[in-house]
């Protein structure tokens, strides 16, 4: 986790001066990735981190919509002395940077569009109930549509998957445009896949093999008769 943790503090030192006039605020202390909840509180929410821990959002300096349901996100906070009854912390936040968080998808019919553009994994692992995935993908950043789809998918079509001890998934991306002339610019960023009925005990398997495309297979004619690249994801038992 060594470039997510390097991820989280990036994150934290560009955090915007929301409360600079605050002469006595030092400014956010932590980060992490964690899940937001809705709550009966009087700000909507509530943070369930992936050791178990609560935190409570006793003071927020930035306007967050809550989602009606659970939504993965960087947390920006420092701790707050006044403990709260029922959760591990009291916290002041000091922004939420959502993720990209959704199920995986079933697909079972050769009809079903799988994203077929180039994506590379730079690092995953299970946490909070869901396989969290840094990933790197090719895109023209001066294209006017952005609204890029990645997508974790057991792939179903050709039949049930066959596996050993490591049940395998695919990452896809699909683009919002096409790049010319050269490969465009590569970016990294997080999704979160919730895993819901794919836990290991469901599956009674070791782990996950996660394949993807490779951004050196990027534009090419046939994607679907590429050879994809793997990972095999074997979380250690405080992970679970």
């Amino acid at each position: 986790m060594k470039k997510l943790t390097a991820l989280l503090l990036s994150a934290l030192l560009v955090v915007p001066f929301i409360s600079s006039c605050e002469k006595d605020d030092e400014g956010p202390q932590m980060s992490v990735l964690a899940t937001v909840l809705p709550f009966w509180n009087e700000v909507g929410f509530a943070i369930q981190m992936d050791n178990g821990e609560t935190m409570y959002p006793g003071k927020v300096r930035v306007n967050y919509k809550v989602k009606d349901e659970a939504q993965r996100a960087i947390i920006q906070f420092s701790k707050i002395n006044t403990p709260i009854e029922g959760f591990t912390y009291n916290a002041d936040i000091y922004n939420i940077v959502e993720l990209d968080t959704k199920e995986i998808k079933v697909a079972k019919s050769s009809d079903e569009k799988l994203g077929s553009d180039g994506i590379e994994i730079v690092e995953a692992f299970i946490g909070g109930g869901y396989l969290n995935i840094e990933f790197k993908v090719n895109i023209d950043p001066y294209a006017k549509e952005q609204t890029h789809v990645v997508e974790l998918v057991d792939n179903q079509i050709n039949g049930e998957p066959k596996f050993s001890t490591h049940y395998p998934l695919e990452l896809r991306f699909r683009r919002a445009h096409s790049l010319q002339g050269e490969k465009g610019q590569t970016v990294s960023n997080i999704a979160c896949f919730y895993l819901g009925r794919y836990t290991l005990d469901r599956l009674n398997c070791q782990g996950y093999e996660l394949k993807f495309m490779g951004l050196d297979n990027d534009g090419k004619e046939d994607p679907e008769g590429t050879h994809m690249q793997s990972v095999k994801i074997t979380p250690a038992a405080s992970n679970l």
